[in-house]
């Protein structure tokens, strides 16, 4: 089961998923140093922690929600990928860049669905709440997942598809 790939594809998608995610929870803390270098009043650097963590002690379930939907969803994602790639020799470039944009657009959808329940549950059910979520998700939310996907698909699907040349 080991040298599936599925299982080399997961394993190197969770791996490289991982390191991005530490690399990019740690921007803030090197964004603050650069900003705090000649000032005379220092920012704090665990204010963007501490934020983070305030919106996830606010729903805790949610959050676990969204944390196994995405992982369920790198899965699979991760297993169709190998796949593709070890078995049916495609460009490993062009199908890790597609993979990671699915990832994100579930993770879009995700969010969005998760802000339609919590709006649901604050001001009840109607098709008004419903829809003017979804539309202000569409509309301010949709551009910016597209351009953070695009640009994060571009610059991992480099090292990723690095790694399949290597397996």
């Amino acid at each position: 089961m080991k040298n599936t790939p599925e299982y080399i594809g997961r394993k190197i998608i969770f791996k490289n998923m991982i390191i991005s995610i530490v690399f990019i929870s740690l921007l803030p803390l090197l964004m603050v140093f650069i900003m705090n270098i000649g000032r005379e009043n220092n920012l704090n650097y665990l204010t963007f922690y501490k934020n983070v963590g305030k919106s996830v002690s606010i729903s805790p379930l949610s959050f676990v929600l969204q944390l196994f939907i995405l992982i369920a969803t790198i899965y699979v994602i991760g297993g169709i990928t190998g796949r593709k790639i070890l078995k049916e020799k495609m460009n490993p470039y062009k199908r890790t860049f597609i993979s990671l944009n699915l990832i994100w657009l579930c993770l879009f959808i995700i969010a969005m669905i998760n802000e339609i329940i919590i709006s649901v549950n604050n001001f009840g059910l109607t098709p008004e709440i419903i829809g003017s979520v979804t539309l202000a998700w569409l509309v301010y939310g949709f551009v910016l997942f597209i351009s953070a996907s695009l640009i994060y698909s571009s610059i991992l699907s480099i090292f990723i598809s690095g790694e399949f040349k290597r397996s």
